[in-house]
């Protein structure tokens, strides 16, 4: 069992409110993720701590946003099912690398995960910017691929969602708001298995990780209800932007990391 990480109110309120506002943007984006855990690690925890503990904020975001959009009717059944079902397999293979690792890998992955996400949109701008033809070439490809990156969710999540996002929109040929809201349940399914993998390893610190998913229940309703109010033109403008916040919060956080004192 890992010990309490957070022993001060301060920084565990400072946790908490980053939660509830980082899921009010990952409701709609995804990258949550790239939020929390950045500033987890700078608050001292240990990077698989960090990533084990926000994985149940981010159940508490799915489980809102999830609940806002089926009583909004806005999930396609299909490509949801399906997809939700692979990610759990995914999910649990990449939580327990995620367990397994060492604490310079896990920090490594955290990193690269933040990069990858940049890279892509700024690569790729107007990726999952239109449906693209939903062929079976093009749904297996999708299919495939959503199996692979649930290994990604599972070991660390952030941007797991912007990705899926898009690439519903390319290769499913969903409308936009379709896909932001079908990977709300997609990740719920990820959130879940790798949340009970961390949990039965003793990797998760409760102390901190349930008042971080109470903020992020009400922060991804909040999201979620933000998102269900937009036609597809606005509500692309809006990830857009929110994920430029996400890149530029990113690397703010790195600078700090690397201005704290080392040892």
């Amino acid at each position: 069992m890992y010990a309490a990480a957070v022993a001060n109110l301060p920084v565990l309120l400072g946790l908490t409110l980053t939660s509830g506002v980082a899921a009010g943007i990952g409701a709609i984006t995804g990258g949550n993720s790239l939020l929390t855990v950045p500033v987890m690690l700078l608050a001292g925890m240990d990077p698989g701590v960090a990533v084990a503990t926000n994985m149940v904020a981010s159940l508490g975001l799915t489980v809102s946003a999830t609940g806002r959009f089926l009583v909004a009717r806005a999930v396609p059944r299909s490509p949801t099912l399906a997809l939700a079902a692979l990610a759990v397999p995914g999910s649990l293979l990449g939580a327990e690398l995620a367990v397994a690792l060492p604490r310079t890998v896990m920090r490594a992955v955290v990193a690269g995960g933040m990069l990858a996400i940049a890279l892509l949109l700024w690569r790729r701008p107007s990726f999952g910017a239109a449906p693209g033809q939903a062929t079976p070439a093009r749904r297996a490809v999708g299919y495939l691929g959503s199996a692979l990156l649930a290994v990604y969710g599972g070991v660390f999540s952030g941007g797991y969602t912007t990705v899926l996002t898009l690439g519903a929109v390319a290769l499913f040929g969903v409308s936009f708001k379709q896909a932001v809201a079908l990977t709300k349940p997609v990740n719920l399914a990820s959130c879940a298995a790798a949340v009970a993998l961390f949990a039965w390893r003793g990797a998760i610190d409760w102390t901190v990780a349930l008042p971080m998913a109470g903020a992020a229940l009400v922060g991804g309703w909040i999201g979620a209800h933000l998102a269900q109010g937009r036609d597809d033109r606005k509500l692309r403008q809006l990830f857009l932007g929110l994920v430029l916040t996400l890149a530029a919060a990113v690397i703010g956080f790195e600078v700090l990391r690397a201005l704290q004192p080392q040892g």
